[in-house]
């Protein structure tokens, strides 16, 4: 943010003193010199592509530099790169919204990333809309909008036909603390074996991201999504997810109770 502020407040007065046309050839200078001397320096270029107003150019490169930004876990500006991709309409901007989301997410910018979930979710259809739908549920609770992660939970329930669940587990800032340490859903890089069930395993993947977010509102109803996920990986052959569910019993039950031990 400091660096932002600095690099506009000193554009703008150098504008003042040499007009902009002179400081827009600066930055046309600057890329042809990247592109002479630096040509992976892409996330460098968006910059000076951006100031000379070539937003189908800065797009290109922001998403070639942020692919890289991702792989270094500098996710803050691997968001903004994408963000800058996004500029530029086409086919592919489900992916690159759900890559934005996922870095912003990375960068702990959680009300971006739900802002980002919700425009995904209205692009998406099915399943897809459903995952991006409990994504922004966990992208709520984890800004501490409670009653945002609630409501956008029960809207996700209701497109699965699921019943509702209330709040009478955890509230407020207990209720984001708690899903905050807990176990994250994250699908093993695992081989998948032939004799699986693509479809029993779908089914039980969103059974285990609905069983944790419902569980730190009603209890009962998460264990019953979790029993229901640990029974199609078991039955899918899924053995390592099978285990997770059970880490994921004995977090509850670790939460769950008032007596030590």
């Amino acid at each position: 943010g400091r660096v932002d502020l600095y690099h506009d407040f000193v554009r703008a007065n150098l504008e003042s003193a040499l007009g902009a046309t002179r400081v827009l050839a600066a930055h046309r200078r600057w890329i042809r010199f990247l592109d002479e001397a630096h040509p992976d320096a892409a996330e460098r270029r968006v910059r000076h592509l951006l100031a000379v107003d070539d937003v189908a150019g800065a797009a290109t490169q922001a998403r070639l530099a942020a692919r890289r930004a991702e792989a270094q876990q500098a996710f803050g500006l691997a968001a903004d790169l994408f963000g800058v991709a996004l500029r530029r309409p086409g086919q592919d901007e489900p992916s690159l919204l759900d890559a934005r989301a996922r870095a912003l997410e990375g960068a702990a910018r959680y009300p971006e990333a739900a802002q980002t979930w919700r425009r995904l979710v209205a692009l998406s259809t099915g399943q897809e809309a459903m995952d991006a739908s409990l994504a922004e549920a966990h992208a709520l609770l984890a800004a501490d909008d409670v009653v945002g992660g609630h409501a956008r939970l029960n809207d996700t329930l209701d497109r699965a036909g699921e019943p509702r669940v209330g709040g009478r587990g955890f509230s407020g800032l207990l209720a984001a603390a708690a899903y905050s340490i807990g176990p994250r859903w994250r699908s093993p890089a695992l081989p998948k074996p032939s004799s699986r069930s693509p479809r029993l395993q779908d089914r039980a993947d969103r059974d285990i991201r609905l069983g944790m977010l419902v569980g730190h509102f009603d209890p009962v109803s998460g264990v019953r999504f979790l029993r229901r996920a640990r029974a199609g990986f078991a039955r899918a052959g899924a053995w390592e997810e099978t285990a997770l569910c059970d880490n994921i019993f004995a977090y509850f039950a670790l939460i769950g109770t008032r007596r030590p031990g």
